[in-house]
């Protein structure tokens, strides 16, 4: 009842309304959300996602001649604008992982990362949020590449927010292994390896848990690329004519 009122008064025409209607649609979509209802759900935030747009449209042509003080107040308007309708794209994105709807999710995604990219800055935790959702979308649609790439960026973006290796950090690199290995880049991801104990080195003690574990990564894919070296070596062998 609380949305239908509010949809009265969007009749207004005002941006305030408009946003409200949005804000409400969005409660709605996450009970639904939480309910397991998922074509509601996302139903419910498209429809505030299609407001958030249109006043963001609005907002950006009301206030393109503003100056000084109005100018920043209404930056300030549209950065929380961009951030609700942002928020919103993940929100849909999140669905369609949900729903195994992975290239649409993956569409999603992007568009609010770069979005982002425009009002955040680079280790932003939205952005390093967007980051791994984005990956893990790349990842179930079997865009392994793509998915290395964001878990690459997102590492980095940790690093930098929160001054050394973390835990998070870490998770983060596994992650990234999982990708070389379903691509068959043990190689690469040994080299991956050294650069982030390198890395560490710089940041944490050299007795640190997280190098411990590094370094117990970096011989986990030595001795996997061994064993894969010595299997095609005896592949080879068994292909070869015997001389009688």
């Amino acid at each position: 009842k609380a949305l239908q009122i509010a949809q009265r008064q969007q009749e207004s025409g005002t941006n305030k309304a408009s946003k409200t209607v949005a804000q409400m649609q969005c409660h709605l979509a996450c009970l639904y959300f939480e309910k397991g209802e998922l074509f509601a759900a996302q139903a419910t935030f498209q429809d505030a996602l299609d407001i958030y747009r249109k006043v963001w449209k609005q907002e950006v042509g009301d206030n393109a001649g503003a100056t000084g003080s109005a100018s920043s107040a209404s930056n300030k308007s549209r950065d929380a604008l961009m951030l609700q309708l942002t928020d919103t794209l993940c929100n849909i994105g999140s669905i369609l992982n949900r729903r195994k709807c992975f290239g649409q999710a993956i569409t999603n995604f992007q568009e609010a990362l770069d979005l982002q990219r425009g009002i955040l800055e680079s280790d932003h935790p939205r952005i390093i949020s967007t980051l791994d959702n984005l990956a893990y979308s790349y990842s179930k649609n079997r865009e392994y590449a793509r998915a290395v790439t964001c878990y690459r960026t997102m590492l980095r973006a940790q690093v930098s927010q929160s001054g050394t290796f973390t835990e998070e950090c870490l998770l983060t690199f596994r992650k990234r292994v999982l990708m070389y290995d379903k691509l068959r880049l043990i190689g690469e991801a040994i080299n991956d390896t050294k650069d982030v104990l390198r890395l560490q080195k710089t940041l944490l003690p050299k007795d640190d848990v997280l190098v411990l574990e590094t370094k117990a990564l970096l011989e986990e894919l030595v001795a996997k690329k061994k064993n894969q070296r010595m299997a095609k070596q005896q592949k080879q062998q068994m292909s070869e004519p015997v001389e009688c």
